[in-house]
């Protein structure tokens, strides 16, 4: 099952992002890391259908330098 994340841009001194997935309820994970000016991923990892009760939840944090 793929699964699309989009998001706004609204940095302007990021150096990127870091795309974080958490499943049902447990503690988020590293999934990639987008360089600047991306907007979306495609998470080919979850797994499923629409008939299972895996519930994912995910979060993108912008970096820089500075952190």
């Amino acid at each position: 099952m793929d699964v699309t994340i989009t998001w706004q841009d609204n940095s302007a001194d990021e150096n990127g992002f870091v795309v974080e997935r958490q499943l049902n309820g447990g503690e988020f994970t590293w999934l990639t890391t987008m360089f600047t000016a991306a907007t979306s991923y495609i998470d080919t990892t979850a797994e499923g259908s629409i008939h299972n009760e895996n519930v994912y939840c995910y979060r993108v944090k912008a970096f820089n330098e500075g952190g």
